[in-house]
């Protein structure tokens, strides 16, 4: 993810809002299900298998596994994770959100970016991302009521990240 920051913040420009990709890898397909509220992280790491369950599984299988095939097939599959490969699609997604969300504080600065697409994709990142507050910037405006009051930001939800 580090790559794709640099080339957000300071790569060719053509490839600059190209590299803001990142808001997909952080939160894969939830964005279209879970808007307007954002990912509930808690839960979601919550029921993400970790490498240590995934490897304590396939030792408890191959423990009780008497057929070779099968036996071959949990091999394979245990080597696999104890490579450090995510064997559960939702920690190997967690992995993605956490390294994104690593270089959240590099972005920021890209709310003032002269181009709009920049920014765009920069807010909408960020605003991905549940504890991190929204930095002010040039471009940013507070929300106003009627009254002429700010309104509550809708960043300031409990949810955890």
């Amino acid at each position: 993810m580090p790559f794709l920051t640099r080339i957000a913040v300071a790569g060719p420009v053509g490839a600059r809002a190209d590299a803001l990709l990142l808001t997909r890898l952080a939160i894969d397909w939830h964005d279209e299900y879970d808007l307007p509220l954002g990912i509930d992280t808690a839960a979601w790491r919550a029921t993400a298998i970790s490498p240590e369950e995934n490897l304590r599984w396939y030792d408890e299988q191959i423990a009780a596994e008497t057929d070779e095939e099968r036996l071959k097939y949990l091999y394979e599959g245990r080597a696999y994770g104890a490579a450090g490969h995510p064997v559960d699609a939702r920690e190997g997604a967690l992995r993605s959100y956490d390294a994104v969300r690593a270089q959240l504080p590099v972005l920021p600065e890209l709310l003032d970016d002269q181009n709009p697409e920049i920014r765009t994709k920069t807010a909408y990142l960020l605003g991905w991302s549940p504890t991190r507050p929204t930095p002010p910037c040039s471009h940013c405006r507070p929300a106003s009521t009627a009254s002429g009051t700010q309104s509550a930001s809708p960043r300031s939800s409990s949810r955890s990240g």
